[in-house]
């Protein structure tokens, strides 16, 4: 189990805290020889062998009502790798603890540094970062500076389609810590339930402007303006420091509330130029794609000219398809018949 500053913020609240400490005591008391040792070799999934006597015993693992807590508690920490699943059945989940000394260690440090928030290491950008992406050159820039800065700027990509916004997020993405959402067709679980589940350091949304649901946009302004996370639900209340930059693109910023805009340093882009578009397509396919030059061209070539397509991303889904030329056309051929994109 890795020890990083997401499970010791997770542990630090109260619920999972006592939660945990009624884990390690259930286990303890449970998975142990009749004979009083815990010395214990593992056989099988559930059985294990004791080295002082010999004999073997069966454990189960723990069941929520065996430790009294929420189901979603024990899931959020076998989630974070604290608890594994040691049996599945139609009457639940039933978990164990597969490193104890980590666990016991992880409840020292929470009890001898309560509050006290371990400081998150700082972004690593891949060097090759934003490469294929043609001009803006001061925006680049900006984006660096605002991801290695000490303090949190949040910034807002505005622009018409094929103007690069989708393209840098896309890039960003590659960040670890980082987590991308479409806006516009978000999963059900909402925007609000993306942050609870990850808690990204570096949040990404496309098509913020098409942003409905009232609970993402309380969630998206709470944390914006102040790094906490808040959400009061019927069975439980979740608030926590998360010092998360927000990073988003939109077509237009009409729609857009004005207390959300205010929280963005706003940048507005001009769509790419055929030229520019076909040295993006070529550098994606190239330096992310592995494809040659010759093939990479002529996919270019066929999305700009026969799709009549403004999308990098069409281009790598003929590539990652095709291995040659004819394979190209066979791809665009079917695309431009049956998809309205194209027609």
């Amino acid at each position: 189990m890795s020890i990083d500053r997401r499970i010791l913020d997770l542990i630090k609240r109260q619920d999972y805290y006592e939660a945990l400490k009624k884990a390690i005591e259930y286990q303890k008391n449970e998975l142990k020889c009749p004979c009083g040792s815990r010395n214990l070799l593992r056989k099988t999934t559930y059985t294990w062998s004791c080295t002082n006597c010999g004999k073997e015993i069966i454990y189960m693992g723990f069941h929520t009502t065996d430790l009294s807590v929420p189901p979603h508690t024990l899931y959020r920490l076998a989630q974070r790798g604290v608890l594994q699943i040691l049996y599945r059945s139609g009457r639940g989940v039933r978990y164990w603890i597969p490193n104890e000394k980590d666990v016991e260690m992880l409840l020292k440090l929470v009890e001898g540094g309560r509050g006290v928030t371990p400081p998150s290491k700082p972004l690593e950008i891949p060097e090759d970062i934003f490469s294929p992406i043609e001009g803006y050159e001061d925006i680049k820039k900006i984006l660096l500076m605002s991801l290695k800065s000490d303090k949190i700027v949040h910034i807002l990509m505005v622009g018409p389609p094929s103007s690069a916004k989708s393209l840098i997020l896309q890039e960003l993405n590659r960040i670890d810590g980082s987590y991308m959402v479409l806006a516009g067709t978000s999963t059900r679980a909402g925007i609000r339930d993306v942050i609870m589940e990850y808690e990204p350091r570096l949040l990404l949304i496309d098509e913020i402007d098409k942003i409905q649901d009232p609970n993402d946009l309380s969630v998206l302004l709470t944390l914006m303006e102040s790094q906490r996370f808040i959400v009061t639900m019927a069975t439980k209340r979740v608030d926590m420091y998360l010092p998360c930059r927000v990073i988003a693109a939109a077509n237009t910023t009409r729609g857009l509330p004005p207390e959300l805009l205010s929280r963005f340093l706003v940048f507005r882009f001009r769509p790419y130029t055929q030229e520019e578009l076909e040295r993006v397509i070529i550098k994606v396919l190239t330096e992310r794609e592995g494809v040659g030059k010759d093939l990479a061209e002529y996919i270019a070539d066929r999305v700009i000219n026969v799709l009549k397509s403004s999308d990098p991303r069409d281009a790598v889904k003929i590539c990652r398809l095709a291995r040659n030329k004819k394979d190209v056309d066979t791809v665009v051929k079917i695309m431009k018949k049956y998809s309205a994109r194209y027609i």
